[in-house]
């Protein structure tokens, strides 16, 4: 994963020098003293504020979509009709989401955190476009699979951009 964090190697103590790790490998660590100059993150105080806000606000997105969507399925089987297709809206999303998981969570540890996460929320967006022009249930259930493609990005990209800036 490119990140913008850098964390300092472990300091080894004479206990662990005594006793060496044969599948360690060998070969200088700089050391990382408290009192050396080494960022631990790039974002501090209202910066970094500012950035989690951000995250928490696109995963609140991504969780009120699932909210919003309970309350609207009695009004889309009564414009669309077809009961028979409503388990697929219920189940396109999940489906979406727990599909592209794996994809998403190798694409954030070998590519840019920033840009896919920026992706992510531009695939979860898309679905809205989708879905509110949708004139059949079928294309309302490829939508919700979008929102599920991209909610898992979002998801994902969140946790990644958490984990690494704190």
């Amino acid at each position: 994963m490119a990140s913008d964090c850098v964390i300092p190697e472990a300091r080894s103590t004479d206990a662990d020098s005594a006793h060496p790790n044969p599948n360690e490998k060998t070969g200088s660590v700089e050391s990382t003293d408290a009192t050396d100059d080494v960022p631990y993150r790039k974002l501090k105080g209202i910066s970094w504020a500012i950035a989690f806000v951000a995250l928490a606000s696109s995963t609140f997105l991504y969780s009120l979509d699932n909210t919003v969507m309970a309350n609207v399925r009695p009004s889309i089987i009564e414009t669309f009709g077809r009961i028979d297709l409503l388990p697929w809206l219920s189940v396109s999303y999940p489906l979406g989401e727990l599909g592209s998981n794996p994809l998403w969570v190798k694409l954030d540890k070998s590519f840019n955190n920033k840009t896919l996460y920026l992706i992510a929320v531009l695939i979860f967006e898309i679905r809205s476009v989708v879905i509110g022009s949708a004139h059949s249930k079928q294309i309302d259930i490829v939508g919700r699979a979008l929102a599920g493609v991209g909610g898992s990005g979002i998801y994902v990209g969140g946790a990644f951009a958490d984990s690494s800036a704190t």
